[in-house]
């Protein structure tokens, strides 16, 4: 009986080496709607297919492949789309091998549309889990489990929505990262002070006139990064600045859904019935006056009626303290022309409509005498020791600390988990984690480099740098700390008079 067997498995061998079976070729995709979906992952479909593939002789020369897609919109499935474009141009392989028909589409209407556009061009779509057949009765089976697809679908998001309309309802952050600004904290939404410094200075280049490129440029030169740890460009702030977040209010369900393609129109909302508006819901960061302000500066810019972006600095601009001593009208930065040149002034804007006499003032001249007087009043009867404590008592380097201290335990923690069970999730994690502590000891580094120990040798040049600081930072505190110090300052052709407010 033995020999009989062996004789067997030897007859087998020398059949399939005599007529070899005929391979397939064929290509096979995978979808998941999730990166981090564990049944049916991408993993688990290419091990299956695979082995089926071995088994009934087909041979896989091409592999699509999207991951944290959705099967319900079929054309916003890069890889999806490219068979069907790669269908069209030609290609070398003849069936198309999915975990299942869900895999392919959940929608009935894209099924039998996208379906029929490959048999039409000689492919054949095979679900190795269903292996429909080309009978009625398996093409009716086909369109119901489509349809059931579609309905467990529709089901599954209605769900969804219910759950997220309830966690708006008591101000619970729904999905997705967090706002610059802010962390999550048992789903709720906190400051997080180091950015949320940044939010406020955002808002003050831009009340400022700097331009978007140039807020940039100062934000990255200061180590100051977005939210994903990248790095701003003039595209990073168009969304902060109109975050309704920031002053408080909690907003949801105001912009109209997603449409039959499964895109948003960001700019239609739905009726305000719908909307969820809980003021106070989030802890506030920008005050509701800067927000308005900024909010109709943006219209004004769209619409081609606001004051120009500049590039010029004005330290004593939108502070409301520098006056016409004659008329007592705010005096405004603006720039003239000379000689082929441009130069920054200050002006009284009766000034232009002959209803005032006060000429206008250079820049530079006024603002060199106001930090001038301002570093002498502020450096007058302070001992080194005092001056050490107030300029290198840094927030920022506290919460920087902070986060590398959590970034250390996250890594160990990850580190312990891999020691027990491999996993590429975790790799990914680890690698993030260990990026993000390299900028934050970069970060670190350069707020000690920046330190200053003072005494009475290098007092002399730090009021030099504190006045460079003064005139030439965007920074809300250089910003507030003119505005607190400085009560008036009236400009006539006679001279300036500075009024220190304490």
């Amino acid at each position: 009986m033995i020999k009989k067997y062996l004789n067997y498995d030897k007859l087998v061998k020398k059949a399939k080496e005599e007529h070899p079976i005929q391979e397939k070729l064929s290509a096979s995709y995978r979808r998941c709607s999730t990166f981090g979906q564990i049944t049916n992952s991408l993993g688990y479909q290419d091990d299956e297919i695979n082995s089926y593939a071995e088994e009934k002789g087909y041979k896989i020369i091409k592999e699509y492949i999207d991951g944290g897609k959705t099967a319900k919109y079929a054309d916003t499935r890069d890889s999806f789309m490219q068979i069907m474009e790669d269908v069209k141009n030609g290609v070398e392989w003849e069936y198309l091998l999915v975990y299942d028909d869900s895999r392919f589409v959940r929608n009935t209407g894209d099924g039998d549309t996208y379906e029929s556009f490959l048999n039409e061009h000689g492919i054949k779509l095979v679900s190795i889990t269903e292996e429909f057949g080309d009978d009625p009765d398996s093409k009716y089976l086909k369109k119901m489990k489509r349809a059931n697809n579609e309905h467990y679908l529709d089901a599954l998001q209605k769900v969804t929505r219910d759950g997220l309309m309830h966690k708006a309802r008591e101000s619970s952050h729904c999905g997705g990262i967090a706002p610059l600004g802010y962390d999550l904290k048992k789903k709720k939404l906190v400051i997080n002070p180091y950015e949320a410094a940044i939010v406020q200075r955002i808002f003050n280049m831009y009340e400022n006139n700097v331009s978007y490129a140039k807020m940039a440029e100062i934000l990255n030169n200061d180590g100051c990064r977005t939210k994903t740890g990248n790095k701003f460009g003039k595209n990073s702030f168009n969304s902060i600045l109109q975050q309704p977040k920031y002053t408080g209010l909690y907003t949801y369900n105001v912009r109209e859904a997603k449409g039959s393609k499964g895109k948003r129109n960001n700019s239609r909302e739905k009726p305000i019935e719908e909307h969820i508006i809980n003021p106070g819901g989030v802890p506030q960061i920008i005050t509701e006056a800067q927000f308005d302000r900024v909010k109709k500066k943006m219209e004004k810019r769209a619409a081609g009626k606001d004051e120009p972006k500049t590039r010029y600095h004005y330290v004593l601009g939108s502070k409301k303290i520098l006056k016409c001593a004659k008329c007592g009208a705010l005096m405004c930065g603006t720039t003239q022309s000379s000689h082929g040149k441009k130069y920054r002034t200050y002006r009284c804007p009766n000034h232009k409509k002959g209803l005032c006499e006060t000429k206008e003032i250079r820049a530079d001249r006024l603002e060199k005498f106001v930090i001038y007087n301002l570093v002498s009043a502020i450096f007058e009867n302070e001992n080194p020791a005092e001056l050490n404590k107030v300029f290198n008592d840094s927030v920022d380097e506290n919460i920087i600390k902070e986060k590398i201290e959590k970034a250390n335990t996250a890594i160990k923690n990850i580190s312990k988990a891999l020691r027990k069970q491999c996993s590429d999730t975790l790799l990914v994690q680890l690698a993030e984690l260990e990026e993000e502590k390299v900028g934050l000891e970069e970060r670190l580094e350069k707020h000690e480099a920046q330190k200053i120990e003072i005494n009475q040798q290098n007092i002399s040049r730090v009021k030099r740098a504190v006045a460079r600081y003064l005139k030439d930072s965007y920074d809300l505190e250089a910003t507030n700390l003119i505005k607190t110090a400085v009560k008036n300052i009236f400009v006539s052709n006679d001279g300036v008079k500075m009024e220190l407010a304490v």
